[in-house]
């Protein structure tokens, strides 16, 4: 008898065990394919899964068992099993074993599968959507430490491993396909891509998700290697709803192979330039994003960590609006003391946003100046206009002094930097520029908000904190919802000075340390 039809024939009757005994004696054979036995046409819905098992709670959910379904589901179990799945005819296939996908439901929630008529639905879904998923359905077996074993392999033409966009190459696949470009910087691009293996995320499996894959080739520059390893050593440590997360990081196996990086997160379907590009936002919309802004700044600064880079496209948005923060390369640890004289170099494409005192001291800067660029943000969702345009250095000065004057006696001798202190005092007296006047149809509350966080002298500049208790955002001020990162974070060593080839070794050590953590081989 064939291998084929003998292995159809044992899986029929449902003797899984002699089905497992028969793949691994033909795995054995040497030419480094391994054989796996698949449904050729039986193709799920990954959209289906992950909705309806998340949906339902009911995957890898560590419930009590219910005992009054006991035999009901012995019984259901024993006609899965000896039916035969008419969808399509089962058949053994050499293929290289590139990744497998695995929904894990335990023995206590069979009763939950039997309640929500999980079997059942998954029969209709294969019949509805046959064709239009590129998975394979492997079957239902009985496993001794999972009463179902749902195993997902995907199909690849061994092409995939790399694939292009705008003449990019990224070098993710097999996991990861369906690339289709979102967006670029200065020294990345960002693709979202169908991740085909199923990620544990709070003890549930999801299959078939969609996540954002920032690319990043940085190695021939000090700068981008600095930026590359603070956002990643920030993004592993930090775990926030209104921060981006770092789900994997892929690259070479070796160090010296090691070209890019690609960073895995989730996908948010736009950000907030594009977004305010295209409509204008209700004082409902403002309201509840401006809380989400601060609330993970809240526990960024709490970390005592400055973003140093907040402007409206670092903001990520979804359709039900849900905010992250992203991009980190510009971070640092908050130290008043310490004379940022690379500081300023750094911000080229973020001007409109940055606090006066970046343009004016070289020393002394506070968390003040994320609070400055949220201000400049809550201006803009306002009125779907950056506040404060400045072509350059100066023009960006007179724009800030146009609108909130010029500054006091007092304001003035914050000012460290003694020439330009004396450049401020040389300019003539521009009178304050009424908010009310500047966005007439917004709320009140709010642009008292604005008024504070867009205070001239950082000193005087209201905190986070103090932001998320006033009164504009007191329908969504919850402390206890609020959460504050568990210790400061600290970077072991000052990374301005180092080289690149050093840089490199702790981009590569940090992406080890992310798989270890994550109990993944490297």
């Amino acid at each position: 008898m064939a291998m084929v039809e003998r292995f159809d024939l044992l899986f029929s009757l449902g003797k899984f065990d002699q089905c497992n005994r028969l793949i691994e004696k033909n795995t054995t054979k040497g030419d480094n394919l391994q054989n796996q036995w698949i449904v050729s046409c039986n193709m799920i819905s990954s959209q289906f899964m992950s909705t309806y098992v998340n949906d339902n709670n009911i995957c890898d959910a560590k419930t009590k068992p219910y005992q009054q379904y006991i035999k009901e589901q012995q019984t259901i179990i024993s006609q899965i099993r000896s039916a035969p799945l008419n969808m399509a005819q089962l058949q053994l296939e050499l293929s290289a074993l590139y990744n497998l996908c695995f929904i894990r439901i335990h023995k206590e929630n069979v009763g939950c599968l039997y309640d929500h008529q999980f079997l059942q639905i998954i029969k209709e879904t294969l019949i509805r959507v046959i064709g239009q998923q590129d998975w394979r359905h492997c079957g239902l077996h009985q496993d001794t430490t999972e009463l179902l074993f749902l195993a997902l392999q995907q199909v690849h033409d061994g092409q995939k491993t790399g694939m292009m966009v705008k003449e990019q190459e990224f070098k993710v696949g097999p996991r990861y396909t369906n690339l289709m470009y979102i967006g670029e910087g200065a020294y990345g691009m960002v693709v979202a891509v169908h991740d085909n293996v199923a990620n544990e995320i709070s003890s549930r499996f999801w299959v078939g998700q969609k996540v954002a894959i920032k690319k990043i080739s940085p190695f021939e520059h000090q700068t981008y290697c600095q930026r590359t390893l603070r956002e990643i050593k920030i993004l592993t440590r930090f775990k926030h709803e209104n921060i981006i997360n770092i789900q994997d990081i892929l690259r070479a196996p070796t160090l010296d192979d090691m070209k890019d990086v690609y960073i895995v997160q989730c996908l948010m379907e736009t950000d907030m330039y594009k977004l305010l590009k295209t409509q204008q936002l209700s004082n409902d919309h403002v309201c509840y994003f401006l809380y989400q802004i601060l609330r993970g700044l809240k526990y960024i600064h709490s970390a005592n960590v400055l973003h140093r880079d907040l402007k409206p496209s670092n903001l990520l948005l979804n359709t039900t609006c849900d905010l992250k923060i992203c991009d980190f390369g510009l971070a640092r640890v908050a130290d008043p003391d310490h004379d940022h004289t690379g500081f300023l170099t750094e911000y080229v494409a973020t001007r409109w946003y940055r606090a006066p005192e970046i343009m004016l001291n070289s020393k002394g800067y506070t968390k003040s100046i994320d609070v400055w660029s949220v201000g400049c943000i809550l201006g803009e969702m306002l009125s779907n206009r950056p506040l404060f345009p400045g072509k350059h250095y100066l023009d960006q000065l007179n724009h800030i002094l146009g609108i909130l004057g010029s500054p006091s006696q007092e304001d003035l001798d914050c000012i460290i930097n003694e020439k330009a202190r004396g450049y401020i005092q040389s300019l003539p007296y521009k009178p304050k520029v009424s908010w009310s006047r500047l966005y007439p149809r917004a709320d009140p509350k709010a642009l008292d908000l604005l008024e504070k966080m867009l205070c001239f002298n950082p000193h005087k500049r209201i905190t986070v904190e103090q932001s998320l208790e006033h009164p504009y955002l007191e329908q969504y001020y919850d402390p206890a919802d609020e959460p504050v990162a568990e210790e400061p974070f600290t970077f072991e060593m000052e990374l301005d000075d180092l080289p690149k080839e050093r840089l490199k070794e702790l981009i590569f050590q940090e992406t080890l340390d992310l798989k270890k953590k994550m109990g993944i081989e490297s």
